[in-house]
């Protein structure tokens, strides 16, 4: 998984170049959002870490999506 984001992290910028985007860096991440973190800095976020990271409110529009999937999934099994 480390080689693929390494990969990852080089093919981005690249593949943005090509089609004509400037770009000044690019990055790849694996998130971990439900357990232990399995790889290092710099390529894991976890859950505590996206907000920062994507400066916007990530984990509260991840938890509405699964409150609202676990409600429905909930009406399906007692139905």
């Amino acid at each position: 998984m480390r080689r693929d984001l390494v990969c990852m992290q080089v093919l981005a910028k690249s593949y943005a170049e090509a089609r004509g985007h400037t770009v000044n860096s690019s990055s790849a991440h694996m998130i971990f959002y439900y357990g232990k973190c399995s790889v290092g800095e710099p390529f894991a976020l976890t859950k505590d870490d996206l907000d920062t990271h994507f400066g916007a409110g990530v984990e509260k529009a991840v938890e509405d999506a699964n409150a609202l999937f676990k409600l429905r999934l909930f009406e399906i099994l007692t139905a």
